[in-house]
């Protein structure tokens, strides 16, 4: 379906649309052809429908749009992350030449899977062990 015709069979609500075609012009996305994947009745529980579905299908393009915009107007941003630890080398992790940032999320997940340990005390095993790293150096 187009936007336009999604507007008319679904008036002045929140929705989660999926993109089945899309393109990139002039630092837009347009929306080709779209697919309403829910129908919700205020803009926070269709974030967290959107959130939900996300989670589980990182693959898909889908967007939270109110039926009241006369035009989707998707802005494209360029994203900027971390890599996640099993991409870097453990040497480099752990040498004084990575981010403090880095080396913390390295020790997070390392904790976690050798000990089984919650998020939170993860992250506290690998603040100390941050911590005791910097005052080695």
């Amino acid at each position: 379906m187009t936007w336009q015709e999604i507007r008319v069979h679904y008036p002045h609500q929140w929705l989660v649309v999926e993109a089945l075609e899309a393109r990139s012009e002039q630092g837009r996305r347009e929306l080709d052809d779209l697919a309403a994947v829910d129908a919700l009745s205020d803009g926070e529980a269709a974030f967290r429908a959107y959130l939900k579905l996300h989670r589980s299908a990182p693959e898909r393009e889908l967007y939270v749009l109110h039926t009241d915009r006369e035009e989707p107007d998707i802005t494209e941003r360029s994203w900027l992350g971390l890599r996640t630890a099993g991409s870097l080398s453990e040497e480099r992790l752990t040498s004084s030449g990575a981010s403090p940032s880095v080396r913390v999320a390295h020790l997070v997940e390392k904790a976690r899977q050798s000990s089984g340990l919650d998020e939170r005390r993860a992250l506290a095993t690998a603040v100390s062990e941050t911590r005791a790293h910097r005052r080695e150096s």
